[in-house]
């Protein structure tokens, strides 16, 4: 309960509207950690953490442009946080349709799915 506490208090931090480069700069590692572990199945079992680690990366991809940083830590990482994606998507797509595990999966495999697309139309 705590980690999803404190990770929805980073995203209020990096993704308000005063947040800047300079910020991002602060918090940098955190970003890294995120795209590294905290949607990374093997890492993180809690669905719902991942799925608001992505729902977080993407904004910050999405994001003004002005925050590129942010963008610059996560396309650093775009080749690993791909591979997890492909992975997670893979095996949410084999859950049997209708199930309840499917069902709250959908979520993940939403977010999945944005950034992937996120991480596609960054430069």
């Amino acid at each position: 309960q705590l980690r999803k506490r404190s990770l929805f208090l980073l995203r209020a931090i990096l993704t308000s509207d005063e947040a800047t480069d300079e910020r991002h700069k602060l918090y940098q590692n955190m970003i890294s950690y995120i795209c590294t572990h905290e949607i990374n199945e093997a890492w993180e079992d809690d669905a719902e953490i991942r799925e608001m680690s992505l729902s977080m990366l993407s904004q910050l991809l999405t994001n003004d442009p002005t925050h590129k940083v942010a963008s610059d830590t996560i396309l650093s990482h775009k080749n690993q946080i791909v591979s997890f994606g492909v992975k997670r998507i893979d095996c949410i797509r084999k859950l049997e349709e209708g199930s309840d595990d499917r069902e709250y999966a959908s979520l993940e495999l939403e977010e999945w799915e944005r950034i992937i697309v996120a991480l596609a139309e960054s430069k």
